[in-house]
């Protein structure tokens, strides 16, 4: 293997994978959703608005109401910001809470 192409594999190794979400659609076919920095903002803004942490469903309901979202936009924003570590589970009850921005501890 030449040296450029050990440098590529490397690189593309390292590389994290874009975490996306799939919805099916009305019709049968699947639908993946790939956030935007927009939806990622917006998103990060309504969980620091909540106290930084989703761990009920008042607390979730909140967070949808105030980005408007569907189920599978808000799958496919929490995935992503968990590739981008900015996202952990709140206990191992369930939950999730964000560790950057306003919310770094």
């Amino acid at each position: 293997m030449t040296k450029l192409a050990k440098i590529t594999a490397v690189c593309i190794a390292l590389m994290p994978a874009v975490a996306v979400a799939q919805d099916t659609t009305t019709d049968g076919t699947t639908e993946v959703i790939i956030p935007t920095d927009d939806e990622l903002q917006t998103f990060r803004v309504a969980i620091t608005d909540v106290g930084c942490t989703i761990a009920d469903e008042e607390t979730a309901l909140t967070v949808e109401e105030a980005t408007a979202y569907d189920e599978a936009t808000l799958d496919a924003i929490v995935q992503q910001l968990r590739v981008y570590n900015e996202i952990v589970d709140a206990s191992e009850e369930g939950g999730i809470t964000l560790v950057t921005g306003d919310c770094a501890v």
